[in-house]
């Protein structure tokens, strides 16, 4: 008798913590979760360990966004994880900061490794990587995994100096992490930035197929693509003349332009903000393999289709394409009003090999449009005295420094460009680097005099035919032939329409704010300005990383700012 009454207590005892286990995986036992903030500026890991502290500031001028990052974590699977935020509410009767949204930093599988990492490199492995955040309102959370959640607020220009208070509480079932947050908002300004700055898009939604050039789909698409590049600081917009252009030849072989999609096209960067200036995409293709010659694009109406077909710059089909687009073209930009800031590409990335070729297309564009303003992307020296504004990639801006900035003292204008290189120490935006490298590369503008910056990958997705799959095929490798994250900066919306942004775009945006500070204490200051700007870029590969001595820098920068 006393056997079976033990048997039966001991089989209750386990239905009890059968139960208690189903109940603590389901919502998080309580006093489980726990929290702490890291600064935004730092890439954390999922294996990331435990900190100790609750609190977290930021510091920031009136028109920026100020960024804070709070993680959680727990020893059981987190299910429907999410955040709260308040207001920002200052002392006495200032009005309130109101609008500040939190996002869960989503984490990527990186395939495609950097050849040449850093030696501060997040990671130098394949593996989970943070960069989208994720517009979920609720995450789930493995157990043991940190969670970053990543809170911003937009700070109005009309905003009083002071410190603000606010308190976000991050959710899991019943058990919650309060974090008390303090912005500090300066008397600074940044309203618009002098910075030019490019980001290159594909037209497609990441899949096949993509909307046709007259849909309103198409037309919504690049409006959210616009507005989300105008947020994060890009003033520059790329269009494509000779694809979006809508040919009729006559019986005599001439040719009639329609540019009304290409004008539509560029009206919706201007609403949005983003114009600025204008890209007009390249005449000029690699014939093969990447050293090849150019050969350029033209377009004839076959059985009433317009028809892309790509031959020798100096053949006899190029000169007649090229002698009645390009007057036609430069007709319509001037026309428009846009010939101060419509620059327009030849060929991308020129090298010695095929250097000759390249020069045959500007001669074509300097002979029949002689008033267009030509850029590139550079990696010879061999074409740039035939360019008015001059995109080498950074290392090679490092290494011929003085031929460069001779050629801006005798009026060409000068940027810098990254894109898979340069690698080892140099800043960039790929995955691996650490988030402050990204932030600094428009402080590597500022201290060389460089006034712009340039990046092929703003949405560059590998495609797949499934549009379900698509945001899972950008997590991945992205393109084969690149290195993870150098192709996009966001991440396409499962619909298609929209992007997701990236802790990376974020901190491009800021540094693009960071600029403009210091362009601006360079009008009172100059020495003080530039002794700021030396303090964290110590040469064109070597950097100040430290996030405290940084954090350091930038408060001086708006305290010189604030007086």
């Amino acid at each position: 008798m006393n056997k079976r009454i033990l048997r039966f207590a001991n089989l209750t005892a386990c239905n009890a913590c059968l139960w208690m286990t189903i109940l603590c995986s389901s919502s998080s036992l309580a006093g489980t979760l726990q929290g702490w903030t890291v600064d935004p500026l730092v890439k954390l890991l999922r294996n990331a360990p435990v900190g100790n502290e609750r609190e977290a500031t930021a510091d920031a001028a009136r028109g920026e966004t100020a960024t804070f990052q709070l993680v959680v974590r727990s020893d059981l699977p987190i299910h429907g994880l999410r955040c709260e935020v308040g207001d920002f509410r200052g002392e006495g009767d200032s009005p309130a900061i109101k609008g500040a949204i939190s996002r869960f930093v989503g984490y990527v599988p990186v395939v495609n490794l950097m050849g040449h990492p850093p030696k501060d490199a997040v990671g130098i492995a394949k593996g989970d990587y943070p960069d989208p955040l994720l517009e979920d309102p609720t995450v789930d959370v493995k157990a043991g995994d940190a969670q970053p959640v990543w809170v911003t607020i937009k700070i109005p220009l009309d905003t009083e100096p002071r410190d603000y208070h606010a308190s976000a509480k991050v959710i899991a079932g019943t058990d919650a992490v309060e974090f008390p947050l303090t912005l500090h908002v300066y008397a600074a300004k940044v309203v618009k930035t002098r910075l030019w700055v490019t980001n290159w898009f594909q037209r497609d939604i990441g899949y096949d197929p993509m909307p046709a050039h007259n849909t309103p789909q198409f037309w919504e698409m690049l409006r959210l693509y616009a507005r989300d590049m105008a947020a994060h600081r890009q003033n520059v917009a790329r269009t494509v003349p000779l694809e979006l252009a809508q040919y009729t030849y006559d019986t005599n072989a001439r040719m009639s332009v329609d540019f009304s999609r290409m004008d539509q096209w560029i009206q919706i960067f201007i609403d949005e903000g983003v114009i600025g200036r204008i890209e007009g995409q390249q005449f000029a293709w690699r014939g093969g393999k990447w050293d090849s010659p150019y050969v350029v694009s033209t377009y004839v109406v076959d059985n009433g289709k317009t028809v892309e077909k790509r031959v020798a710059p100096t053949s006899p089909e190029a000169i007649q394409f090229y002698s009645q687009f390009l007057p036609l073209l430069q007709k319509h930009i001037e026309q428009r009003g846009w010939l101060k800031i419509w620059f327009q590409h030849i060929g991308d990335e020129p090298a010695d090999n095929n250097a000759d070729s390249y020069l045959q297309v500007r001669a074509l564009v300097k002979k029949y449009a002689p008033r267009l303003h030509v850029m590139d992307a550079l990696l010879t020296k061999k074409v740039a005295p035939q360019i008015d504004l001059l995109v080498p990639i950074l290392d090679q801006f490092h290494h011929h420094f003085d031929y460069y900035k001779n050629l801006q003292s005798a009026g060409k204008e000068l940027w810098f460009y990254t894109c898979g290189g340069p690698q080892w120490e140099y800043a960039n935006r790929m995955i691996q680097i650490p988030l402050i490298k990204t932030r600094l590369l428009p402080w590597i503008d500022f201290r060389y005099g460089a006034t712009g910056y340039l990046h092929w990958g703003y949405n560059f997705w590998k495609r797949d035919p499934d549009p379900k799959k698509v945001i899972e095929a950008a997590y991945g490798a992205g393109r084969p032939d690149v290195v993870a994250g150098d192709a996009w900066v966001v991440y396409p919306k499962r619909n298609g329409l929209g992007v997701i942004d990236s802790i990376r775009w974020e901190a491009q945006r800021d540094g693009c704010e960071d600029h403009e500070l210091l362009s601006q204490l360079a009008e009172r200051n100059p020495d003080a300005a530039h002794e700021l700007a030396a303090t964290q870029i110590l040469d064109f590969n070597s950097y100040q990383t430290d996030i405290t001595a940084f954090r350091k820098t930038h408060r001086e920068l708006l305290l010189l700012l604030s007086r």
